[in-house]
């Protein structure tokens, strides 16, 4: 009987087989998703080198292209100061490599570029690679990288991702340790096993239409998009405009008598024939004729003088920095406003109100034929003549105004008024000094001395009259200021009314009648201890003061007091007095010690007196 099932030979030869093509799938799987890792390297390499590129076009145009010679490492060098770059502007962008340091996806590779400058052979650029070594072993990878290359060197026809920029001149190519082509060579310059780009600006080898002077054209150059040949004008127009653009350009000019063919001519835009606008231009040479409308939607900027043949009209404002030159007319349909002065050379003619509330200016003559009215002021450089009257509700401010007729005005200011005939004044004249015209002598000064030949006046009021020579009265002198007798008084020389009405004069600082110390009497005396004090009334009559001491027995026919001081309280230090003895006078003035003390009232004195004094009859008698 037969046996049914596989053998173990059977067995091992299906695994083997399964095995090794599991392997080959793995494999190819592997290769696939390096392959599509190295042409994602080369679109990377484009990117950057494009960068390149464009950095190298737009500095050849460069007074001094040398200038920027020099080694870069990395991609920083390209990118834009705003993203921590070291350019000015963006040739890369700044999300370029940034997940990776600046190094590519795959291999990590660094980029190292060298630019170079010659006169006859303009600006280059040489980037070399690190090598591509991939796996724990390091293994080099030259078909990725020769993979990679060709996708660089290909890619504005392969594939033009966002981002990358078409290139101008270059050449990029992977090195092999191998014998290359001499055209390779010239970019590998001994560099094995690496990616090498070489970028150029060199007009002949150039595909694109350059900025600096590198093309020559001979004919006319045209934008199409769809049929490559339109045959009639619906075909023309059918052309998308958006494609037929010319973007990122620094200049368009004419080269004038630099032209092949020796003209000097002008660049014009607008209409594909220009044969009349050729006729009508005022600037035959070297110039840029616009034949056609133009709009622009931003802002025009023209550092030169605009002259226009037709009108200039603007839905908003028309701003002037500077003067404003119109050799005809002005029609303004609406309000105008002057922020500063307004000069006219001839005549300016207002048919409706002319209102300003800044200055208004005249060089000539200025008619107005209905009113003039201002908020601000009038100058007037000149002679201001108003044949009719003139009412100002504000200041007049003029260096000479000369009126035939009068002035009126709630307050006038002059630094000097010449009236030739009278002059009313309906209110107060406020004047620091008025002085007479014919006669200097004559001067009114509030603030300093006033000086006047005669006042005839049925009343002078002042605080203080100075005179220096006589003072006349035909009538009674009244003395209002009230003094007391005795009291003290400064300076000495000054009269003053006592309150009956005497006359006091002010001597040795005190307040005393001419007829020299008043009369006293005794008052009647209450019981007034013993050695304290006695009260003398002022006498009304010619009876002296006897005052009895207790040095003297005789009656003292004589007494004054002496103040030491003048706030209403003496000290009796001496009593000056005579003695009468027997009947006779025994003695002449002779000054003696009588009492200490003393206090002056009004109308009545209080002595004090020492110990023994008593205060009756005996002490104070009047005779």
């Amino acid at each position: 009987m037969k046996n049914k099932g596989f053998t173990l030979l059977e067995l091992m030869l299906v695994i083997g087989i399964t095995t090794s093509m599991a392997v080959v799938t793995f494999q190819d799987k592997m290769l696939e998703t390096e392959q599509s890792q190295a042409r994602r390297l080369g679109m990377e390499i484009f990117q950057y080198n494009s960068a390149v590129q464009n950095y190298l076009a737009h500095q050849s145009g460069s007074q001094d292209p040398s200038l920027i010679q020099g080694k870069h490492n990395g991609v920083n060098w390209l990118k834009s100061t705003k993203c921590g770059g070291e350019a000015s502007r963006e040739w890369l962008s700044c999300s370029f490599l940034s997940h990776s340091g600046g190094k590519t996806t795959l291999g990590r590779l660094n980029f190292n570029t060298e630019i170079k400058y010659d006169p006859t052979a303009g600006l280059t650029g040489r980037t070399v690679m690190s090598k591509l070594e991939l796996g724990d072993s390091k293994e080099e990878r030259a078909d990725l990288a020769g993979l990679a290359a060709l996708i660089a060197s290909g890619a504005y026809t392969v594939s033009e991702r966002g981002g990358a920029v078409t290139a101008q001149d270059s050449t990029i190519a992977y090195c092999p340790d191998t014998v290359v082509t001499s055209s390779i060579n010239t970019v590998c310059q001994g560099d094995k096993g690496s990616i090498v780009m070489l970028s150029r600006n060199l007009s002949e080898s150039d595909r694109w239409l350059r900025v600096d002077h590198g093309n020559v054209m001979q004919s006319a150059l045209e934008f199409r998009t769809g049929d490559p040949t339109p045959a009639s004008q619906a075909d023309i127009q059918a052309i998308d405009s958006v494609s037929r653009q010319i973007r990122n350009v620094a200049r368009i000019y004419n080269l004038g008598s630099g032209n092949s063919n020796g003209e000097s001519d002008n660049l014009y835009l607008g209409k594909k024939h220009g044969d009349a606008a050729k006729a009508m231009v005022t600037l035959p040479n070297n110039a840029v004729v616009v034949d056609a409308d133009q709009e622009v939607l931003g802002k025009l900027v023209v550092a030169a003088t605009i002259d226009a043949k037709g009108n200039i009209s603007t839905d908003g404002d028309l701003i002037a920095k500077k003067n404003a030159d119109i050799k005809g007319s002005i029609n303004i349909g609406a309000d105008a406003q002057i922020g500063k002065s307004l000069t006219v050379s001839g005549q300016t003619r207002s048919v409706g109100n002319l209102y300003t509330d800044g200055q208004l200016s005249s060089k000539g003559s200025a008619f107005i034929e209905g009113s003039l009215q201002t908020n601000q002021k009038i100058t007037g450089l000149g002679s201001l003549d108003i044949k009719q009257d003139g009412v100002f509700g504000g200041n007049v401010r003029a260096s000479n105004i000369n009126a035939a007729g009068n002035i009126d005005g709630a307050s006038i200011s002059s630094r000097s008024l010449n009236v030739s005939g009278g002059g009313s004044f309906g209110g107060a004249i406020y004047a620091p000094k008025i002085i007479d015209s014919d006669n200097n002598y004559y001067e009114i000064d509030p603030a300093s001395t006033s000086r006047l030949n005669a006042i005839s006046a049925s009343s002078i009021t002042a605080n203080q009259l100075n005179v220096n020579g006589r003072m006349n009265a035909n009538e009674y002198i009244y003395v209002g200021g009230g003094a007391t007798e005795g009291a003290g008084c400064s300076p000495s020389g000054l009269l003053g009314r006592a309150p009956d009405g005497e006359i006091l004069s002010c001597k040795a600082g005190v307040w005393g009648s001419k007829s020299g110390m008043g009369k006293w009497t005794r008052a009647s005396v209450a019981s007034m201890e013993w050695g304290r004090y006695c009260r003398v009334y002022k006498s009304r009559d010619n009876s002296d003061l006897y005052i009895a001491g207790m040095w003297g027995k005789g009656d003292v026919k004589e007494s004054y007091f002496v103040p030491i001081s003048n706030n209403g309280e003496v000290l009796l230090n001496y009593v000056k007095y005579s003695e009468y003895g027997g009947g006779g006078d025994h003695g002449t003035n002779t000054t003696r010690t009588f009492i200490s003390k003393a206090i002056v009232y009004d109308t009545y004195v209080d002595i004090y007196g020492g110990s023994g004094v008593p205060c009756d009859s005996s002490s104070i008698q009047i005779r």
